[in-house]
């Protein structure tokens, strides 16, 4: 019975271990630059997330966007857009949701990018 006490107890503390080490390995990776280009729409979408607030678990989030109108087959000049937010930190998900938009951020460490239920965006810094 101790035994079998003792061997619940290592796997509980292992697993917690683990999925620690997991959560931070995302929280490290998830400050930096990501960015995904639409080449029809001649369209540049950045998203900056910045370093993690542990007090209230969130990121602050910088979004740019470059783009040329098309009017007419005439390529317009280059405007830009940019929008700030803050972003929670799921430490169950791993996943960081935009407080506003509601849009749920999955990140890939390993693969170097971030998917959106509609885009992925590639880690460039």
């Amino acid at each position: 019975m101790k035994l079998y006490l003792l061997s619940s107890l290592v796997i509980v503390v292992l697993g917690l271990g683990c999925s620690t080490s997991a959560e931070e390995k995302v929280k490290r990776f998830i400050p930096g630059a990501y960015v995904h280009f639409f080449e029809k729409e001649k369209l540049w979408d950045t998203l900056i997330f910045g370093s993690f607030k542990e007090h209230n678990r969130t990121f602050r989030i910088v979004r740019n966007m470059g783009f040329h109108r098309v009017i007419h087959n005439k390529l317009l000049p280059k405007e830009y857009k940019t929008n700030t937010a803050i972003g929670v930190f799921n430490p169950v998900t791993y996943q960081v949701q935009h407080q506003v938009a509601g849009t749920v951020y999955t990140f890939y460490p390993d693969r170097h990018h971030l998917s959106t239920a509609s885009f992925i965006y590639e880690k460039i810094d």
